[in-house]
């Protein structure tokens, strides 16, 4: 029995999202200092664009994806300390 074109397409798009998220899991077990963020962050534009192409069948939805993660990445933080001890200990 064959399966309808739009059926296959979506059981790949499942299968694919299974193993990315396995990917995701993966990655959290790796220590590569602060590329770790970019690996997730990598994982992480991937499956939104799996996932928006499926919802919206769009061409361009991975490029659309690296602007939004690189506006995010724009946005962290310079030093890898986050909140400085000064901030932290407010009540010293």
């Amino acid at each position: 029995m064959r399966l309808p074109a739009w059926l296959s397409q979506h059981l790949a798009a499942l299968r694919a999202l299974l193993v990315l998220t396995v990917l995701t899991v993966a990655v959290t077990s790796i220590n590569l200092g602060k590329f770790n963020i970019w690996l997730a962050l990598g994982v992480a534009v991937v499956t939104m664009a799996l996932i928006v192409h499926q919802l919206v069948d769009y061409l361009h939805v991975l490029s659309l994806g690296l602007l939004f993660a690189g506006l995010w990445a724009s946005a962290l933080p310079s030093d890898s300390k986050g909140i400085s001890s000064r901030e932290h200990n407010i009540a010293a």
